[in-house]
């Protein structure tokens, strides 16, 4: 995902071979070290002994991130699924393709029969991200493609110490809900226990978080909620 660092910057004169420091022992002694976003005083050598500095910004994109929201089965094999899909990072504007599907730029299909999707997701810079989704067909329980997770309200959002997820229980179940990050990283687990139905008032610690977006996920029985949040500092 990360752009060549020696396209950020250019050298003419002096006499090969070159030389390069870039002001820190753990990043080797080349042209084009794997950096972090930020700048760096980058001192190039030549044959001769001559030396001249100056500094290099690195400022890649974040790289791209498919988000699972939401994946609905062909429960009764008459191509009636769905998914559901967000999008973070990548640069400029991001060309969607679906491998199953005219539709374009599109983040939610419906009218799916039972199949494994991949959607690839390019950005301005030619960074590519494939993420494969699968539509079950097996005919489900009424109970586990009922909806069991209502009238969910997720707030302050944007976050800056703490946020309160609350939620009406359709029937009491097994509740995982975690914290994810952009990256699609489960950073923090908030629950996961039995819970009685009726209404679940949650409390979302981000003062540890980092500022970004994030997904709370709300799993029960096989279903999955999805509610995304900021993180401001």
């Amino acid at each position: 995902q990360r752009a060549l660092v020696e396209s950020m910057y250019s050298i003419t004169g002096g006499t090969p071979n070159y030389t390069y420091d870039w002001g820190s022992s753990v990043i080797p002694a080349i042209s084009n070290p794997d950096l972090e976003n930020g700048n760096y005083l980058l001192t190039v050598g030549d044959a001769n002994g001559c030396e001249v500095s100056d500094t290099v910004v690195v400022d890649n994109p974040e790289p791209i991130v498919v988000h699972v929201l939401e994946v609905q089965d062909d429960t009764i094999n008459g191509c009636v699924g769905s998914v559901r899909v967000a999008i973070d990072g990548g640069e400029g504007e991001l060309d969607i393709v679906w491998d199953h599907t005219a539709e374009l730029g599109q983040t939610r299909l419906f009218d799916l029969c039972e199949d494994e999707y991949f959607i690839t997701v390019t950005d301005e810079m030619g960074c590519e991200q494939t993420k494969s989704i699968e539509v079950g067909g097996e005919p489900a329980p009424l109970s586990a493609i009922e909806e069991k997770v209502a009238d969910a309200r997720l707030y302050p959002n944007p976050s800056i110490n703490s946020s309160v997820l609350e939620f009406d229980l359709i029937s009491s179940e097994m509740v995982h809900i975690s914290i994810f990050n952009a990256m699609g990283q489960e950073v923090e687990v908030l629950s996961d226990s039995p819970l009685t139905k009726g209404h679940v008032k949650v409390i979302v610690p981000t003062a540890q978080l980092n500022a970004g977006q994030y997904y709370i996920h709300v799993s029960t029985g096989g279903n999955r909620s999805v509610f995304p949040l900021s993180v401001i500092k």
